[in-house]
């Protein structure tokens, strides 16, 4: 079986590494396993991208993709689909985020070849106001348009990370998508008996609220920072600290500013994989208050240092954090949003039963391998023929 994964491009984020993941787990069960992208970041990515085969174009038209969006928008779509159109003794073709899915439904209809979409992101149409710029806006316009339901109805199978992503995926498609949660590194995010992170800030005695993710405008860094205003009202050695980079950065520099928090908030930048533990084992509290994601997989990083989360309701792993009591699930309003932080801040013995618990469960339920072997099943049930979803 030779699988081939489509994804625009590879860095450290969450589709981006998964698709590596996926691609280093299917190899060590003997499948034949190729990413074709359009580039891959030499700066940002993900643990064991040298030890997988990443197709990308050539190194300066790679580059020039890298570094120039309007370049990307017109020509990346068809130079994906030639790149993968041209791959030969394709058994299937797993494809990640847009356009990757509509190149993959395009290709597996001309060469009858099926397709399995892992559906981490449903396209949504973004207000002008909310995009990072008039390409990002029109990207999301095209994603949300009829055209998409075209190019998902040609799509064998689809894959979701929870509960919550397979409900938006049968309002959308009228169809029933496969759940299959993603793994941690649970070597890359083994327990640390300590951490220098307080030490590298001078955070000896304060109290730490940790958020990671790109700083884009649907993680909603904008009303945690307003909540960690309320917070800090009440709290006065609390620190917030912000470990991403993204298109949003300046902005919310900005508001940190007019906030006059300027002493109390820590923009870090990108934080490599392998440093990122001790980040979480530093904090008391994890916060993901995303307007939307379909899992939500630095919850279950930070629980992997017993650290405990609050979520969103809009986050996919809002409904396991309630089902196995790990962690808050609040309103994504500032009151609410506050009102969490300084709950588990104050309630230790609430905080610790939620990462004690949020840990175990991580050891025991999820796995970059327990996550290959479930996928893989999927994809060989495509493969022969099987029935595709409805």
């Amino acid at each position: 079986m030779k699988v081939i994964i489509v994804q625009p491009w590879i860095d450290y984020r969450g589709a981006e590494t998964t698709c590596v993941y996926l691609a280093y787990y299917l190899q060590k069960l003997g499948v034949k396993v190729k990413i074709v992208s359009l580039y891959k970041d030499e700066e940002s990515l993900p643990h064991f991208a040298d030890e997988v085969e990443i197709s990308t174009l050539p190194p300066k038209l790679a580059k020039f993709c890298q570094t120039n969006r309007l370049i990307l928008f017109i020509f990346g779509f068809p130079l994906l689909f030639l790149k993968t159109f041209f791959e030969r003794d394709v058994s299937l073709i797993n494809a990640h985020n847009l356009p990757s899915y509509w190149i993959a439904a395009l290709i597996g209809r001309l060469k009858k070849i099926p397709v399995v979409w892992t559906a981490h992101t449903i396209p949504f149409k973004l207000k002008l106001s909310e995009s990072r710029d008039l390409i990002d806006f029109m990207t999301w316009f095209l994603g949300a348009s009829f055209i998409d339901k075209i190019f998902v109805s040609y799509i064998n199978e689809i894959i979701v990370s929870s509960e919550f992503a397979q409900g938006i995926v049968r309002e959308r498609y009228e169809r029933t998508a496969k759940i299959v949660p993603l793994g941690i590194n649970l070597n890359l995010f083994k327990l640390r008996k300590s951490s220098s992170i307080r030490q590298k800030y001078k955070l000896a005695r304060h109290s730490i609220i940790l958020s990671v993710g790109s700083l884009r405008a649907d993680k909603n860094h904008e009303v945690l920072i307003k909540a960690f205003k309320k917070v800090s009202d009440t709290c006065k050695d609390c620190t917030l600290v912000i470990c991403g980079s993204g298109p949003e950065e300046e902005k919310l520099k900005e508001l940190v500013k007019n906030l006059g928090l300027m002493k109390n908030v820590i923009f870090t930048g990108f934080i490599k994989p392998k440093d990122l533990a001790d980040y979480y084992k530093a904090a008391d509290v994890f916060v993901l208050p995303s307007k939307l994601e379909t899992w939500g997989l630095t919850v279950f990083e930070a629980l992997s240092q017993k650290t405990p989360p609050i979520v969103s309701p809009n986050v996919g792993s809002a409904k396991v954090l309630i089902k196995e009591n790990i962690g808050l699930v609040t309103g994504v309003e500032t009151e609410d949003l506050s009102k969490s932080i300084l709950l588990l801040l104050k309630n230790n013995s609430l905080a610790r039963e939620f990462g004690k618990r949020g840990y175990k469960f991580v050891q025991t339920k999820l796995s970059w391998d327990k996550y290959a072997k479930e996928c893989l099943s999927i994809f060989n049930e495509q493969e022969h023929g099987e029935k595709r979803s409805s």
